[in-house]
Parts: structure tokens; sequence; C-alpha cells
């Protein structure tokens, strides 16, 4: 996963433009459309990378869990060369990355990691509905709704086991810049700590820095909060690189068909105006290289005109048939 390593502002631009190029190439902006609404409910790891990444890290983690299920329900040798993937590169196999984008963006409807929701959906569908290992294509449509259903029940008995947050250092206070996953991923955490001791509230304030002494004295009170510093006092704080406000790109920024400066998300968006700027860099580079800027649905249309084409010819050629134009004569 790219984020997890340091970038600076040109390099994550750079990797974003060329992700939303080949993106833009690949999908009918029906498709694209979507992710603007999706940053704001996906998993918090996946919210500062591309649609096109978090496809593919889904496709990595769908990878380890089909091998995980082939070990324990088939053969465990035979597992070790099992994938589940057609070999490659992942977007040259555009039905299969195709079926990856659209389960990618169900699990992320829902809010959990990927492999939460894979876990679930192969587990509920491996519990006599199917004799082997279900394929990505096989994730949607009739059981799409009980496996919803079952990876949430999943995701809701993770969150009460254990405080569940981002590890990204995207979240921690050295990076934050007001944004909303950031201050999502606040909420979050304020929500999950209710039910938890003081000595969780210390180590999310002190050790972890992923919530600010001021909300956690608002919700606690004063009282909880000091005691809460009592219990950190030995924790050393993970104080992690800082990232900066151009590094820090939502995942549907510059992406073309996602950008509405009139929707809620758009209009109170601190990056919004560079988006803009950005999106129509993202189309001037797939109109150079394509020659249109929405490729796929110039497709559609050649197709359409062919077999309008095709379908005037054989009405025309009937036709004639009928009226024995063309036909044997005497």
């Amino acid at each position: 996963m790219r984020l997890r390593t340091y970038m600076t502002a040109s390099d994550l631009f750079r990797l974003r433009h060329q992700d939303n190029c080949q993106t833009a190439a690949l999908f009918r902006r029906e498709d694209l459309v979507p992710e603007r609404e999706l940053h704001t409910r996906k998993w918090f790891d996946y919210r500062f990378m591309s649609p096109k990444e978090a496809t593919n890290v889904f496709r990595a983690e769908y990878q380890k869990v089909y091998r995980r299920k082939y070990a324990s329900n088939i053969d465990t040798e035979k597992s070790l060369n099992k994938y589940g993937v057609r070999a490659g590169i992942p977007e040259t196999h555009k039905a299969e990355f195709t079926s990856f984008w659209r389960v990618r963006q169900s699990a992320d409807l829902l809010g959990m990691p990927y492999d939460v929701f894979l876990e679930a959906a192969f587990e509920f569908l491996l519990r006599g509905r199917f004799q082997r290992i279900p394929y990505i294509n096989q994730l949607t449509g009739k059981y799409q709704v009980q496996i919803a259903v079952a990876a949430t029940s999943r995701w809701e008995e993770q969150c009460q086991s254990r405080l569940m947050y981002s590890s990204l250092p995207h979240y921690r206070k050295e990076s934050f810049r007001g944004l909303a996953a950031q201050i999502a991923h606040q909420d979050w955490v304020l929500d999950q700590l209710k039910s938890r001791s003081d000595s969780t509230i210390g180590r999310a304030c002190f050790k972890l820095r992923i919530l600010p002494e001021e909300r956690a004295r608002f919700q606690f009170g004063e009282e909880r909060l000091e005691n809460a510093r009592a219990h950190a006092a030995g924790e050393v704080p993970e104080v992690l690189e800082s990232w900066g406000p151009r590094q820090l790109l939502p995942s549907c920024a510059m992406l073309p068909g996602a950008l509405d400066i009139s929707s809620p998300e758009c209009s109170s968006c601190k990056v919004a105006t560079f988006c803009t700027r950005a999106e129509a860099s993202v189309l001037g580079s797939v109109t150079t290289v394509t020659g249109v800027a929405d490729p796929t649905a110039e497709r559609q249309r050649k197709l359409g005109r062919e077999r309008t084409r095709k379908s005037r010819r054989k009405a025309k050629l009937a036709a004639e048939a009928k009226s024995g134009i063309g036909g044997k004569t005497t």
C-alpha cells in the first residue's frame, strides 16, 4: 500500500494523476460518480488513496482470503499455487477488474476493512451454498444483501472486542489539518471510547495521538482525562511523520465524474478548488492519449452506431428479398 511510505506532494500528485487517467479511460462515468459519497463512508485506511489503488488493495486481500479458504476447505498444499485471479496486470483483464471495482465499492459502502468484508463473504458462501471457492463476480448479485448483513455482524463483533482505528499517520495529531476524513476518524474513535476504560482513553490520546485532549475532556470530563493521562504515563508516544495539506488528497480527488462542486461533499471540501483544476488536467491527458475525454462513452457510441448500421442493413436486405429486388429472374 503506497501510503505507508512517505511521499512528497509532487509524488502523490503524479501517482494520483496517473491512476485517475487510467481509471477514466477504463470505466464509465456512472462507475466513478459514487466515489464522491464513498469517500465519506469507506474505512479510514482507504480515504486517502485513489479508487484504483484501493481496488488493487482489495484484490490483494481477496487473493489472501481465497488462498486461506482453499487451504482449509480443499487442499493445503495446492493452495500455495492458487490465487483466484487472472495472472498479469489487473487492469488488462477488464471484466475481472470491473468485478473487483464494484465489489470493492460494496465493501466501501459498509465502511469496514476489506479483509473483514471478504472473510465474512467467503464464510457465508461456503456455508452450504458453494462447493468450490467463489470467484469475485459471485460476491455480487443473488447473495449481495446477505453478504452485507454477515459482514456487518462480523465487523460489529470485532469493534466490540477491541479499539479499531486507522494506523496511518494521516490521522495523528501532527498531521491534523481539519479535513473531513480526519474529523470523522476522531468522531469514530470517540464513539468507541464511550464504552471503554480510562486506560484505553489514555492510550488513544497520549500514545496513539489519534484523539485530541480537548475532545476527550469535553466528552469525559477533566477527572477522567487526568486519570487516563496517569494510565498512559509510562507509554511512549507514537510520533510519526507529519503529512501536509498537499499530501492529504481525498480518495475522490481529481477523479472525473466524482467532482460536483454543488454537492455537500465537494462544497465543504478543503481541496475542491485544487480538485477542479486537477480534474481538468486528468481529462486533458486522457484526451491527448485517446482523442476523447470519455473513451468508454465513445466506445459505447461507436458500438451503438455499429448496431444501428447492421440493423438497417439487415432491414434493407429483408425488404429487398420481400420485394424480389435482386432475386432470381426468369
